[in-house]
């Protein structure tokens, strides 16, 4: 009857609506979950959350040809070395520690809403083949990673996928310049594997253009690869199926020694992202900006740290140095022993600009094309916290430490810390300066006890990807306000809320509450004003700093007995 239509009708309604309340973003389709809001924007419009050296979670331990800029034979002497296995595993280990940025291979990336792929390559002489790289090559050819790329667009068949090919991301660098003593003809080999690989999926662009067409329109036409491309003319051949890498406007802000300066370059551009964005799209160009890091000198006094186990005032002094350039201040002993370790200080720093730029009260704030950053974790997330990537959960966080006094056997460790399994015989010296000479009596040995760090500490993230989302339906909104508009944003916020900006204050790990201030002329001073005695949760779209209160730390510095390690 027409009452139990009507009955089943009402039900189903009331069940779509406690359904789409419900929802989650769906993150291996986040464009097609939100395609009815956004689909009206150009490549040249959207902000893709993009991953910084993406093929970095599976580097081998032989140094690539071209692994170290600008020196082509001493990368050649290091391949033959590490090839042929004579650098020792405690070396190679060491560069792989240093050039490793990310921990999800290619697959789960773009499974956790990655959308833009820095994937750099180089021709080995060796192999005959094309590897990805940094420093170090990687484990399978870069066509292996290609075919992955591939298999996973045509699983999501409503979702883009954006690719910068470079060696070591040079935009203009052309032929042996890009591809230091690679012929011709063996990147034009590849370029053809590629377009083998990708055939049918890679826009056309004498059709489509990245500036006018509308991603819903890609999408039909399944033209749902973008590839830019440097030494575009040689490697390419000038190729409609790629774009010139030389339209890319990638800005390089920094941030190790000096976060306050880039950080407050940074909030300059978004705040007038929108019409950077406009001009720069004007132009056929797209915004590209570098959410990492280098580690600059810090390498030498790291290595220094590494490598000179027997002088332990050497390696004091070399953790002291490397901590001054680090230049977060306070943090006079802070050196990350990693290329991750600064990943993540580096996002914590980072996502105070993810935040602002989507301040309701700036108008003219917006995010670039696309973001490529370091350390991006499971649900989109990058982390923040002190527990490296590569760290099992199971183990404790070892960053910093003490050593105690000689002993046969481990002792118990001091209040707040947690043996991590780790001894020697040798001198050592704590993370705090103090200093133990070597065991004189066989068989005893100094063991190591690790500082406990508080959960939400250790292992905080921030929304990245769920950010770069809300960035697209913004966007979109702003034109026009429809029920799709507040659906789809209200979803993605709560996404965010599940991972929000962490603020906590550790002079031992590098992280502040309160600075730098961005809003102050001088924003690498400490800030006048009191930090909180406690971690904080800064929630989103804030106007003023809304603190929530964390777990405080259990281990401020305290003061130790110089005649007793454990005290």
């Amino acid at each position: 009857s027409d009452v139990y239509k009507r009955q089943a009708l009402l039900l189903a309604m009331t069940m779509s609506i406690l359904t789409a309340a419900r929802s989650d973003l769906i993150l291996s389709d986040w464009m097609g979950q939100t395609m009815a809001v956004i689909g009206n924007q150009s490549v040249l419009d959207l902000s893709l959350p993009g991953t910084h050296d993406s093929l970095t979670y599976d580097l081998s331990l032989v140094v690539s040809d071209g692994g170290i800029d600008g020196e082509d034979d001493l990368s050649a002497i290091a391949h033959d070395l590490t090839e042929l296995g004579i650098a020792p595993d405690l070396i190679t280990d060491w560069i792989r520690q240093n050039a490793q940025t990310q921990v999800l291979n290619v697959t789960e990336q773009l499974d956790n809403g990655i959308r833009f792929i820095d994937f750099r390559i180089m021709y080995e002489a060796v192999q005959k083949e094309w590897f990805g790289l940094h420093m170090l090559q990687t484990s399978q050819p870069s066509l292996d990673y290609l075919h992955q790329i591939r298999e996973w667009v045509d699983a999501h068949p409503k979702e883009i996928v954006v690719l910068w090919m470079s060696k070591h991301g040079s935009e203009c660098k052309n032929g042996t310049d890009q591809f230091p003593g690679v012929s011709i003809e063996k990147k034009q080999a590849f370029w053809a594997s590629v377009m083998t690989v990708l055939d049918g999926v890679l826009v056309d662009q004498s059709l489509y253009t990245l500036r006018e067409t509308a991603i819903s329109e890609l999408v039909a036409a399944n033209q749902r690869v973008v590839i830019y491309a440097s030494d575009y003319i040689e490697f390419t051949t000038s190729s409609k199926f790629a774009a010139d890498a030389c339209y890319i406007q990638n800005d390089l802000p920094g941030g190790i020694g000096n976060f306050a300066g880039c950080d407050q370059d940074l909030m300059t551009d978004l705040r007038a992202g929108a019409s950077k964005r406009a001009s720069l799209k004007a132009a056929n160009r797209f915004w590209l900006v570098s959410g990492a890091s280098g580690v600059g000198d810090t390498i030498k006094y790291s290595t220094q740290m590494h490598f000179n186990p027997f002088l332990t005032k050497d390696e004091w002094q070399a953790r002291l140095s490397c901590a001054k350039v680090v230049g977060v201040v306070n943090a006079t002993s802070w050196c990350p022993e990693s290329l991750l370790g600064y990943a993540q200080l580096t996002n914590y720093y980072r996502q105070a600009w993810f935040n602002f730029s989507l301040d309701p009260s700036c108008a003219g704030c917006d995010l670039p094309n696309a973001v490529y950053i370091d350390g991006v974790a499971q649900g989109g997330m990058i982390a923040t916290g002190d527990r490296m990537l590569t760290t099992p959960d199971s183990t404790p966080v070892c960053e910093q430490y003490e050593w105690t006094s000689c002993e046969f056997e481990q002792p118990k460790c001091s209040p707040g810390h947690t043996a991590n399994g780790e001894y020697t015989a040798l001198g050592v010296v704590d993370t705090t300066g103090y200093t133990n000479g070597p065991c004189a009596i066989p068989f005893q040995k100094h063991f190591q006890c690790c500082r406990d760090q508080p959960l939400t500490q250790e292992s905080a993230r921030f929304g990245y990807v769920a950010t770069l989302v809300a960035a697209n339906l913004r966007r979109s909104c702003l034109a026009t306000t429809t029920p799709e508009c507040q659906a789809m944003m209200g979803l993605v916020l709560r996404e965010i809320q599940k991972a929000p900006m962490v603020l906590w204050h550790d002079d031992g790990f590098g992280r502040q509450a309160t600075w730098p201030r961005l809003d102050d002329p001088n924003p690498h001073l400490p800030h006048p004003h009191p930090r909180p005695d406690a971690g904080v949760k800064m929630s989103l779209f804030d106007g003023s700093p809304n603190w929530e209160r964390l777990d405080p730390h259990p281990n401020r510095n305290r003061d130790r007995n110089p005649k007793d390690p454990s005290a």
